[in-house]
């Protein structure tokens, strides 16, 4: 009778064991999930600052026309005085 009890504490024993491992490799699945989702996110973040980056390197670009074309045709006005 009680090596009855014993193996029934055993095999309990390995059951919450089993379980135990199983909870831990969900957790480390979640860990690395959020890992990826943390670097997934970093990423979006520094594509949308060279976007960012990008928009304003244009706009400063064809400031930088439309000032030279009003230069010129200034100069070509202030000429003809």
């Amino acid at each position: 009778m009680r090596a009855t009890k014993i193996r029934c504490f055993l095999i309990v024993t390995d059951v919450f064991l089993f379980l135990s491992v199983l909870t831990e490799i969900i957790v480390l699945f979640f860990i690395v999930t959020g890992v990826f989702l943390f670097l997934s996110a970093l990423t979006e973040i520094i594509v949308l600052f060279f976007i960012v980056t990008g928009v304003f390197l244009f706009l400063s670009a064809l400031t930088e026309i439309i000032v030279s074309i009003y230069r010129s045709y200034d100069h070509v006005f202030l000429q003809d005085l």
